[in-house]
């Protein structure tokens, strides 16, 4: 449980930068698979991310039989973006431990997608001290 308050720290910090939508003639959503390793477990989601006034909102994705423990993490996790943001390596320390996270961003027609996000959490008495965690957007198309 602890790596997920971190991973939401992660997610703070990739959430910056925000800026408003492209004219209403662009794709208004980005539609794919989220894919979340935590460790060794690995949990898929279908997700639409919608583009509002503001930009783009990632929308809580639905995962039937998934506890919402699992899914928060990714719920706010800025997975679109309209412009474009050069890989970054953070450190981000939180009261559970140290985040060291990777953040790659590739491009989807006018918009940003995440490629992956990887992260390395420090948890007292996980095997290496370390847990691993894996953020990818597979497969995003745009949708009008």
């Amino acid at each position: 449980m602890k790596f997920f308050i971190s991973l939401a720290a992660l997610a703070l910090v990739a959430a910056c930068d925000r800026q408003p939508a492209p004219t209403a003639a662009f794709p208004r959503a980005v539609v794919g698979v989220v894919e979340l390793k935590v460790g060794d477990q690995v949990r898929r989601f279908e997700v639409r991310v919608e583009r509002g006034p503001t930009g783009f909102n990632s929308a809580a994705p639905a995962a039937p039989g998934v506890s919402p423990a699992v899914t928060a993490p990714i719920a706010g996790f800025p997975l679109v973006r309209d412009r474009a943001l050069a890989p970054q390596s953070t450190e981000i320390q939180t009261p559970d431990g140290v985040v060291t996270a990777s953040i790659a961003y590739r491009p989807l027609g006018p918009y940003h997608v995440l490629d992956h996000a990887v992260a390395s959490v420090k948890v007292p008495g996980a095997p290496g001290g370390t847990v691993g965690v894996h953020i990818a957007f597979l497969n995003p198309r745009l949708e009008p």
